[in-house]
């Protein structure tokens, strides 16, 4: 497909594209539900760990086949110390980097 559009017509369909697209993006990146990695990277538990607290109900998991993870059960597995965890002491977003 040849489009002859000038540089006008692409900057106003560049604009238009990336209003419709920004609140999608904006909204996922914001969502409390993660998978398995992003879950493991979120609270900086080896995954071998992060997968065995799962698997006992210390850390609760949602879905089926593909686990999802809330990121306040998370903060308050570490928090109550239902999760024994190795340089884990607090929620990721109240730890300082």
């Amino acid at each position: 497909m040849d489009w002859d559009l000038d540089d006008d017509a692409l900057q106003l369909l560049a604009i238009e594209l990336h209003d419709r697209i920004a609140p999608l993006l904006s909204a996922a990146a914001s969502s409390p539900w993660m998978l398995f990695e992003e879950a493991v990277a979120y609270s900086r538990i080896p995954a071998g760990t992060f997968r065995r607290l799962s698997a006992a109900g210390l850390i609760p998991s949602h879905g089926g086949r593909t686990r999802l993870y809330h990121r306040e059960e998370i903060d308050e597995a570490i928090l109550s110390g239902r999760a024994v965890l190795t340089g884990a002491a607090e929620p990721p977003s109240r730890r300082a980097d």
